[in-house]
């Protein structure tokens, strides 16, 4: 009965803007002393231990405020959503009881056993197969309490740092194969994301600072706007809402990859809120991000929506994969536990009951 009040109550409703908030748009500064200290973070030679060879950068405490400089002030609609601390057991998590602590852990891999990919015939890395590889590894080691779980997770990050693009301030995990309509080398806000995700959940397992470093530097790379040159994930539309995409050569507008890209700066979110490693000023930029980006779920959510029938994958292209439907479901849900707000619960129900 409750269901059916509330599906009717909803039907009633018009798709985009019955119970919208107002958003508006509020300048956000790029850049703050974090972002203005060059970093380099030296690949690992070869024969070097992995998981204890990446160097540290200073904590920000000790950085040079002089280095702080005004940026160009950017604008998307952003409507002021709570943002809610998750306890572990509320926070999402890829849970994958198959994962074992072999190594190489597949048939093909390079000289560390980082896991590759025969695509097109040529070995290749493929960087969201390690960003979620390494996230099972964690989740497992959360779980088992095993420390080769948690090695397997530092394995990864070496890997991924040493096929990492590096820009001053930001680091970049590139495809190297073509994919329809994306060349190479292409980025993922999905992978760059995720990879956020990973180095903050590595850093709290280990304390160790490398991580936290390659967490800071994966979040630049976030907060890098569309621009002429490569590389950047982040772009706001024409109706002033930020996305973060999975493919944007094409500014397909994929809903799974820009959610779960606001589940990393969740992560983030709560990282930053460290006042003796973070400044005021990078906690509340990547509390605008975060915001911006659930504000355009909330204004789009309803434009994915295929009443009756399984939900976009993009909106590039409107491919319907029956197979993400339910991680749209999912991930409405989950935006709902982290900000209180209903309107993400009652809009999962809708999507639920389209292919119910």
């Amino acid at each position: 009965m409750k269901r059916s009040v509330l599906t009717s109550s909803l039907v009633a409703m018009t798709m985009l803007g019955d119970a919208l908030p107002a958003a508006s748009a509020r300048p956000f500064a790029p850049t703050d002393r974090l972002d203005l200290v060059p970093v380099d973070i030296t690949p690992i030679s070869a024969g070097a231990d992995p998981p204890t060879s990446l160097p540290v950068l200073p904590p920000a405490s000790d950085r040079d405020d002089a280095l702080s400089a005004a940026g160009t002030a950017v604008r998307w609609r952003t409507i002021p959503f709570t943002i809610r601390t998750l306890t572990l057991n509320e926070r999402f998590e890829l849970r994958d009881g198959t994962v074992t602590t072999a190594w190489p852990p597949s048939r093909i891999h390079d000289s560390y056993g980082v896991p590759m990919r025969i695509i097109s015939g040529h070995r290749r890395y493929h960087p969201l197969g390690l960003v979620r590889l390494g996230l099972k590894y964690l989740s497992r080691y959360r779980r088992t309490g095993d420390p080769l779980f948690l090695d397997r997770a530092k394995r990864i990050a070496a890997g991924l740092q040493r096929i990492a693009v590096r820009t001053p301030n930001a680091i970049w995990f590139p495809y190297r194969f073509r994919f329809p309509g994306n060349r190479p080398p292409w980025y993922s806000g999905y992978a760059q994301g995720f990879a956020l995700s990973f180095f903050v959940r590595l850093w709290e397992a280990t304390a160790a600072g490398r991580y936290r470093v390659l967490a800071d530097l994966t979040y630049n790379s976030l907060r890098t706007l569309r621009r002429a040159s490569a590389p950047w994930v982040t772009w706001v539309d024409g109706r002033q809402y930020l996305w973060i995409d999975e493919y944007p050569q094409q500014l397909d507008r994929t809903f799974n990859g820009h959610v779960f890209a606001l589940f990393g700066l969740h992560d983030y979110f709560e990282m930053t809120k460290r006042g003796d490693l973070y400044s005021s000023a990078r906690h509340a930029n990547v509390l605008a991000l975060l915001r911006g980006g659930i504000t355009t779920i909330r204004a789009y959510a309803s434009t994915f929506r295929n009443p009756g029938a399984v939900s976009d994958y993009c909106l590039a292209h409107h491919v319907r994969n029956p197979d993400y439907h339910p991680v749209h479901v999912m991930q409405l849900r989950y935006l709902a536990v982290m900000t209180g707000d209903p309107w993400f619960e009652r809009m999962a129900d809708h999507f639920a009951a389209d292919v119910a």
